[in-house]
This record gives structure tokens, C-alpha cells and sequence, in this order.
């Protein structure tokens, strides 16, 4: 239950943020996953294998075809690092303004206390 709400919390967090946060949480397969906004995952290359030449052709579209996925790849942990920062950024703040207003009631209480001694 617990876990859900974070997630639940997470996804709206990702949503609010606009594009602080790129990626979003979704339900997938029973279960919440991360997916990015500005990455996209490139297609492998047909491979033709007619004659020497169109086999040194889709060995190189294949070689940029890896080029690619590195760059996906990068792209993916650069887009997760910004949304777990705006994530973390807002997490944290929300703790400081409860804990605050926990100390806020307590000054509250504890003036009431003071005043009402005879």
C-alpha cells in the first residue's frame, strides 16, 4: 500500500513538474514503470546479406545502429538523473514545510501553555 502511494505521489509529482520532470510513471504489466519523454528507442537495421557489398552496408548501418543506442542509452540516464533531482528536490522541500508547521503548532500550543499559568 505503501509503495503504491509513492508511486501514485511520483506520477503526479512528474506530471506537475511539466518540464522539470521529462519522464512520467505509468502502469504497465500490473506494475508502474518509468518511462522518458525525450528519448527514443532507435530500430535495428535489415540486414542484407545478397553479396559482399550489402553485407558491409548493413554492418555499417549496424555499427551507427549501436552508436545510436549508446546515445538512447545516455539519453535515458541524463533524462531519469534530472526527474529523480526534481523528484528528490520536492520531496525534500515537502518534508522541511511539515516539519515546520509540526514546529509552528508546537510554538502555538506551548504559547497557549505560557499564557494560561496564574
Amino acid at each position: 500500500m505503501k509503495s503504491t502511494k509513492l508511486m501514485v505521489f511520483m506520477a503526479g509529482v512528474c506530471l506537475a513538474a511539466g518540464s522539470a520532470a521529462a519522464g512520467e510513471i505509468v502502469t504497465r504489466g500490473g506494475g508502474q514503470v518509468w518511462v522518458p519523454q525525450s528519448c527514443e528507442r532507435p530500430s535495428a537495421p535489415a540486414v542484407d546479406r545478397t553479396d559482399a557489398q550489402a553485407l558491409n552496408e548493413s554492418i555499417n548501418r549496424f555499427n551507427r545502429y549501436v552508436a545510436s543506442v549508446d546515445a538512447y542509452n545516455r539519453c535515458l540516464s541524463d533524462e531519469a538523473a534530472r526527474d529523480s533531482e526534481v523528484l528528490v528536490g520536492i520531496i525534500n522541500g515537502s518534508v522541511r514545510d511539515l516539519q515546520q508547521e509540526a514546529i509552528a503548532g508546537v510554538e502555538v500550543e506551548r504559547a497557549g501553555l505560557v499564557r494560561a499559568d496564574p
